[in-house]
């Protein structure tokens, strides 16, 4: 499971994280060099930051997929995989859109 904190600002370093806790990180246990917790985040930082600006978000698991074949050419058909409009539009919201009109 994940967590998401609105308004958060993605830190700099782990020496301005909110995960930092005696210099550990809180969130994986794992501890920064010093470069890392000093002046840049380290490469396996759990953090991930969304773009300012994002539709909303879905879980498109939970989408209806539907089978079926389409006629290519003659004598020649292919299996498609596609998804309804109305299933996207009415898919459950994970995370609401920011920043975006509509």
């Amino acid at each position: 499971m994940s967590v998401l904190i609105r308004g958060m600002e993605m830190p700099e370093s782990c020496s301005v994280c909110p995960c930092n806790y005696d210099n550990v990180c809180a969130v994986d246990y794992k501890y920064p060099t010093f470069n890392e917790w000093r002046s840049k985040r380290p490469d396996w930082c759990p953090l991930v930051e969304l773009p300012a600006e994002h539709g909303r978000l879905i879980d498109a698991d939970a989408l209806t997929v539907s089978n079926g074949w389409v006629a290519e050419a003659e004598n020649y058909r292919t299996h498609i995989t596609f998804i309804y409009e109305y299933d996207i539009v009415n898919a459950p919201t994970i995370i609401e859109a920011e920043g975006v009109d509509g």
